[in-house]
């Protein structure tokens, strides 16, 4: 489960950075709130990974999927690859590293 909360505590980083970014460069309060949610969200999800429960592991996987739907809607909405493209890539890339975290923890469990 290492591998799944370390990878959900630096996504949550990455939520929360970009959330600010976006309320300093447009002031939209909603996209500031949402992201300090999910970040929160988040943060909370690696911690109880951490301590080894695992359905905290598949809800953090489960809210970065989401968070990755909503990136690829904003793309395709905007068609800027800067910030919803990134954000599109770093969530799959995450998604995956989520996943393996907990098959990995899984497999250890197991053994």
């Amino acid at each position: 489960m290492r591998l799944a909360a370390g990878t959900v505590f630096v996504y949550a980083w990455v939520i929360l950075a970009a959330a600010i970014l976006a309320f300093k460069g447009s002031g939209g309060v909603i996209s500031l709130v949402s992201g300090i949610l999910a970040g929160a969200g988040l943060v909370t999800g690696g911690v109880l990974a951490l301590r080894n429960v695992t359905g905290a592991a598949y809800g953090s996987g489960v809210l970065t999927f989401l968070l990755a739907i909503y990136f690829a809607y904003r793309f395709l909405a905007t068609e800027r690859f800067l910030p919803s493209g990134v954000l599109l890539i770093v969530s799959f890339v995450a998604l995956f590293l989520i996943l393996v975290g907990i098959f990995i923890g899984l497999s250890k469990e197991k053994a």
